[in-house]
């Protein structure tokens, strides 16, 4: 059993802010993992809204490079930039990985494929409805018995719109710190949720860990790309890939914080985790509602793995 620590709120805010409820940690239930939470009474101001674009990919995919490029240029130009956080999950139909050993110059070096994905399709999503689709925010974008996966990419920038106009603000602020290890490959991770509205809603945190500026082979109608680049693709869930249930215990009231703390080693000896470049990964936290009529998804961030 982990041992119960009790920090001082002095100590640990340095006068900044007071507490109402000394800080206590709570047993964790992934080895390695450890959290808290405690309620300032000092509430901050609500970071701009970061809305979770989860798009589904597969290597084997003919459109969906065409799908990817719409959310690229979504988050860069125009009215959506630097307002999105993108995942590219490979799961399912078209995710396999390219072989042939007819022509093997053109086969995946690596794959994609994640343990987790193929539960999260099935608890969260609700199965593969085909590529390339997205999710925006996990919000059902117009009826309520409408998928939270959307097809049509030249319909996304509308989808996004409707994510932008159901919330512009957020009720949790939310802190991504990492810090390099005892090597080269091992990272500690913290996120920081403080609430600035009361919610009832069940709360549940996930951290992904995504990659960019992956070399591999892509395939087209005609052809197949041995060079494509692939970006913001999913490496591992840090968290349960459907999620950690938070705060189930307490009350969810402006200035409560919670607090994670984990570890992250890359096995190089993992024939996909050998491929991992730390300088190219960043760190994805988000909290959404673990309510069975809503997996809407209050706010996102992203910093990059290597400080």
């Amino acid at each position: 059993m982990k041992k119960l620590f009790a920090i001082s709120c002095l100590s640990v805010l340095a006068g900044l802010y007071s507490c109402k409820e000394v800080p206590v940690y709570i047993p964790a239930d992934i080895p390695g993992q450890e959290d808290t939470t405690y309620v300032l009474s000092s509430v901050e101001t609500p970071q701009d809204k970061k809305y979770l674009i989860e798009e589904l990919s597969g290597v084997q995919c003919v459109n969906c490079p065409a799908g990817i490029q719409k959310l690229t240029e979504m988050s860069t130009t125009g009215e959506f930039a630097n307002k999105m956080t993108i995942v590219s999950i490979h799961v399912g139909t078209f995710a396999w990985i390219i072989k042939d050993d007819t022509k093997p110059q053109y086969n995946s070096k690596q794959d994609f494929v994640v343990p987790g994905s193929e539960q999260l399709l099935d608890i969260v999503f609700g199965g593969d409805p085909g590529k390339p689709c997205a999710s925006f925010d996990r919000l059902r974008i117009g009826r309520p018995q409408d998928p939270l996966l959307l097809p049509n990419y030249n319909q996304w920038s509308s989808f996004m719109s409707s994510a932008r106009d159901s919330s512009t603000t957020t009720p949790v602020n939310i802190y991504i710190e990492t810090a390099e290890g005892a090597s080269p490959d091992e990272f500690d991770i913290k996120v920081r949720l403080h609430y600035t509205e009361a919610l009832s809603a069940k709360q549940s945190l996930n951290i992904y860990l995504v990659e960019n500026n992956i070399r591999d082979a892509m395939k087209y109608a005609l052809k197949t790309d041995t060079n494509y680049i692939f970006n913001h693709v999913l490496r591992k869930y840090i968290t349960p890939s459907n999620g950690k249930r938070i705060l189930s215990d307490v009350a969810i009231e402006p200035g409560r914080v919670y607090e994670l703390r984990t570890k992250l080693t890359i096995d190089r000896n993992d024939k996909n985790q050998a491929f991992w470049n730390p300088a190219n990964m960043e760190v994805v936290a988000f909290v959404s509602s673990a309510d069975d009529n809503s997996k809407r998804v209050y706010q996102s961030q992203y910093v990059h793995l290597k400080p």
